[in-house]
């Protein structure tokens, strides 16, 4: 689901509207989260794999051994490169605060905890965390901009 294209009617409240945004990105975010950190997973076990067999065949007897060793090196290196240049773990790990952030601010929202939440108008509430939600997405999108901008290509 895009979460930028949620509907909105006249008799859609500010609460409603924003759960189910806030419930949206949760699920974008936590969908992201596991996909890099299944991406993370695998890359990782088959760099280690890999590295371990390449001293293995080197020590057998084999006219072909060299061509095997330098196959399981080079998948190795592969591997390594993959999660050096895709970054899955970093993905994993900014995804998954993002997430555990909206998790928590909605939360709170509904609880009617901390200081931002305690007033009792329902209406002002709803858009405090409808702000909320929206800084914390654009504090990982601004964060993510500046590690590219970074980045010397």
């Amino acid at each position: 689901m895009d979460c930028s294209r949620l509907q909105i009617d006249e008799k859609t409240t500010t609460h409603h509207f924003a759960l189910t945004r806030c419930d949206c990105l949760k699920d974008e975010y936590h969908r992201r989260k596991l996909e890099n950190m299944k991406k993370s997973n695998r890359w990782q076990v088959a760099a280690l794999i890999l590295t371990a067999i390449t001293p293995v065949l080197l020590l057998l007897p084999s006219d072909y051994v060299d061509i095997f060793a330098a196959t399981t090196s080079a998948g190795a290196a592969i591997a390594t490169g993959m999660l050096a240049i895709h970054g899955y773990r970093e993905n994993f790990i900014r995804y998954g605060a993002v997430w555990h952030a909206l998790q928590t601010e909605r939360y709170l929202y509904l609880a009617r905890a901390g200081k931002v939440y305690s007033d009792s108008d329902e209406e002002k509430a709803a858009r405090r965390f409808a702000n909320r939600i929206e800084q914390l997405v654009k504090t990982e999108v601004d964060a993510w901009q500046a590690m590219m901008e970074d980045i010397e290509w």
